[in-house]
């Protein structure tokens, strides 16, 4: 019979016999599967369905930065939908939306040049969700002149 379904649950052993493989981080991929729902009478229903990874950070991070010559660029973990904002004096500011909890990539400039150590600031301002609270990390960056780069976390 055609009775609706709600909800459905898939659990997989884990391992490296499971049916399913990651090749990559789940957490900072938005995942979907192709869904496709035939009912008795003929009704057939096509869509992508979310797929939601339990265990996933719930904070912002910055995930990898990499300085050459003028412009660094940023990877940044967003942990859900929301706004991101990188920004530092004496840099180009950059904002991007994220749909989903996933790897956001940012390439901010150096206005001058000569080199200059900056404070790069990232914020995450989450568009759901009860709290929704601001996260920020900072990264301290050096700039060099000449072409050299050099590369440092705060």
């Amino acid at each position: 019979p055609d009775v609706p379904i709600t909800s459905f649950e898939l659990k997989l052993p884990e391992g490296p016999d499971s049916a399913l493989a990651a090749n990559a981080n789940l957490c900072e991929t938005p995942l979907s599967m192709p869904t496709v729902f035939k009912g008795h009478n003929g009704a057939v229903i096509e869509q992508h369905t979310p797929i939601e990874v339990e265990g996933c950070p719930a904070a912002l991070a910055i995930r990898s930065h990499r300085v050459k010559q003028r412009t660094l660029t940023l990877g940044v973990y967003a942990p859900s939908a929301g706004k991101l904002e990188v920004s530092g004096k004496g840099l180009t500011a950059e904002t991007k939306e994220s749909s989903a909890r996933k790897l956001v990539v940012f390439k901010v400039h150096e206005r001058k040049a000569g080199g200059s150590t900056t404070k790069v600031s990232v914020v995450f301002t989450p568009s759901t969700g009860k709290s929704r609270k601001r996260q920020t990390k900072t990264l301290a960056v050096q700039f060099k002149s000449k072409g050299r780069h050099v590369k440092h976390g705060a």
